[in-house]
């Protein structure tokens, strides 16, 4: 299967692929991605193409807000965009969230992310907000 968790090993890999979705997705620094995968490597996956990694989805518990979990990003390699790698990424991570028992996620992407949006709204996330450099979307389980 090419999704698996991720490991902390992957923080420069997963940090080369949000540097490739840039102005899109601004990349956060390997320190960001250390600590998601060891804090939160439950709802951080990875997509391999072999045994290279060309995309990832990661999110995280709202703590403030019961039952609220948040997708901080999701990144494919350009060049292997339009394969469905971001869809299959997402179900894996939505159906961890439900299992989970999580009621709502929330996120963020910006105004001229059409494949962001795209793939948002094919699982059920409405628009519920913005503000100045992009909408916050949410879907509620």
């Amino acid at each position: 299967m090419p999704i698996r968790n991720v490991q902390v090993k992957d923080k420069f890999a997963v940090t080369k692929v949000a540097e490739n979705c840039a102005p899109l997705l601004r990349a956060s620094v390997n320190g960001t991605y250390e600590f998601l995968a060891r804090c939160f490597q439950r709802t951080f996956f990875v997509y391999l193409d072999n045994s290279e990694i060309i995309g990832y989805i990661v999110g995280f518990p709202n703590t403030s807000v019961k039952g609220e979990f948040w997708l901080y990003q999701v990144a494919i390699n350009e060049k292997y965009r339009g394969r469905h790698i971001g869809s299959q990424l997402m179900e894996k991570f939505v159906n961890q969230v439900k299992a989970d028992g999580y009621k709502r996620i929330r996120s963020h992407f910006q105004f001229v992310n059409e494949h962001s949006k795209n793939l948002h709204e094919k699982f059920g996330f409405k628009i519920c907000g913005q503000d100045d450099r992009g909408w916050f979307a949410e879907v509620i389980f």
